[in-house]
């Protein structure tokens, strides 16, 4: 099973489902997220930590946003 980006998450849950584990030789996921508390935070308000760990505000793009979370809901 392989996956990329955010998809790496439903990946790892679907590889792990008993009707299909058996079935699951291996799994490769490429630029799974770190922080899934974070990238709702950005994606939701704005707001993310830089890498000296203070808040810092940047506009989501409008339709990424809206498409992020129609595809997680």
């Amino acid at each position: 099973m392989a996956a990329i980006s955010y998809l790496s998450g439903p990946a790892l849950l679907a590889a792990t489902r008993p009707e299909i584990r058996q079935r699951v030789r291996f799994v490769l996921t490429l630029g799974a997220y770190y922080d899934l508390e974070a990238v709702i935070t950005y994606f939701t308000s704005g707001y993310y930590r830089n890498t000296q760990g203070q808040w810092v505000y940047r506009e989501p793009d409008n339709y990424g946003k809206w498409a992020f979370l129609a595809s997680n809901a």
